[in-house]
């Protein structure tokens, strides 16, 4: 997460995107997933590339594979430019989808194994400033492939992130997790949310929402930051949400947080290893349980690309 107006995963991959005709570049080594942050936006008034609902306990693997191959690519949709149009084609081409969700869109990528995997395993993702889907699903969709888990990456305000960021994005979760067990065999998944930069620092405030409503997360995986910016600074100071949640010794209550670090990583003009072992504390001080994995040669969003660091995130999410 950037502390200036500047994360990544999962092959069908479900990515959920916001915002405008089309998203402004910032500068080198953005938190657009580790890529090239050219992007766009859905279109309301566009095809939402829906097919008819089937019960949620009759969806299966046929039902969930005709709604991945039926307009995955709706009409109201944004192109999007370079590295960017690219990853989209990608996306597409290995038979994700993209779905628009009022005026923001989701992409949706999930893999053959998933269907006879036992349990089945859902992760859903939030960029960091600058990014968007495709990029999430261009850094993470081999590794969410192998290991059989479908991969939702939302498309949300990360570059004009409010205090009110995190209702709007488990709304929206919610509202996926809704739509797809009624066509996917979802129903039984274990879900679990994927941030990076300050889509990291958002999954804190989410879970937090979660614990005290539906409970439908496991927990968060964050990569490269926790701290919250711009409404506040300093590496101690989490979303807004959570500083309001710290005397509610419960508010982690039963969850997991497993929390990547770059010690090279001084991105907010310190080790994002300091940053994160504020988040630590804040976990397993409020009921919940925290690994902090240090890189000692990371840098800012290195996750995805420390296999080691990977493999570990990926096993953790298993068991």
């Amino acid at each position: 997460m950037r502390l200036s107006n500047h994360f990544s995963w999962p092959v069908v991959s479900i990515l959920v995107a916001c915002g405008s005709a089309a998203m402004p570049a910032s500068d080198g080594g953005t938190d657009a997933g580790n890529g090239s942050n050219d992007g766009a936006t859905a279109d309301a008034g566009g095809d939402t590339g829906t097919v008819a609902d089937a019960p949620a306990s009759t969806a299966t693997k046929e039902t969930c594979m005709a709604w991945l191959k039926d307009n995955p690519s709706p009409s109201g949709l944004a192109a999007l430019t370079g590295s960017g149009a690219t990853q989209r084609s990608g996306l597409l081409g290995e038979g994700g989808k993209i779905v628009i969700l009022g005026d923001r869109y989701y992409t949706v990528s999930i893999p053959e194994k998933f269907y006879t995997a036992t349990p089945h395993i859902v992760v859903s993702s939030l960029h960091g400033t600058g990014g968007y889907p495709e990029a999430d699903w261009n850094d993470w969709h081999t590794a969410m492939a192998d290991a059989g888990y479908a991969f939702i990456s939302l498309k949300w305000d990360g570059g004009t992130q409010s205090s009110t960021s995190d209702l709007t994005v488990y709304s929206q979760f919610k509202q996926i997790d809704d739509d797809l067990k009624k066509v996917c065999p979802t129903s039984d998944a274990r879900r679990w949310l994927l941030g990076f930069s300050v889509g990291s620092a958002l999954t804190f405030g989410v879970i937090v929402r979660d614990t005290s409503d539906r409970n439908m997360f496991l927990g968060n995986i964050a990569n490269s930051g926790s701290a919250w910016s711009p409404v506040s600074t300093g590496k101690e100071v989490m979303h807004p949400n959570v500083e309001a949640a710290k005397s509610n010794a419960s508010a982690y209550n039963g969850k997991k947080a497993w929390m990547y670090c770059g010690e090279m990583d001084t991105d907010h003009g310190w080790s994002m290893c300091e940053e994160n072992a504020s988040a630590v504390t804040f976990v397993n001080t409020h009921g919940g349980a925290a690994t902090l994995y240090k890189d000692p040669t990371g840098k800012h969003g290195g996750l995805p690309k420390n296999t080691t660091a990977r493999d570990t995130v990926l096993s953790f999410i298993a068991n």
